[in-house]
């Protein structure tokens, strides 16, 4: 899969979302200096977690046919 196709499914799309949103709440509540890697690492989670999950359904679907 090419990369701009990884960054258009949904699931993955969804859990960089709730990355951004999970990251904002660190930053916001972190004291300064604010853990960037933490606030990365969230945003890289919940995509890779979106990845994942799309996988297994996709799998989950073809198995189930």
């Amino acid at each position: 899969m090419e990369i701009l196709g990884l960054l258009l499914v949904p699931e993955a799309l969804f859990g960089t979302l709730l990355g951004i949103a999970g990251a904002s709440l660190v930053h916001w509540l972190a004291p300064n200096p604010e853990p960037v890697l933490v606030e990365a690492g969230l945003v890289a989670l919940g995509f890779v977690t979106g990845l994942a999950l799309s996988h297994w359904w996709s799998a989950k679907d073809k198995f189930d046919d």
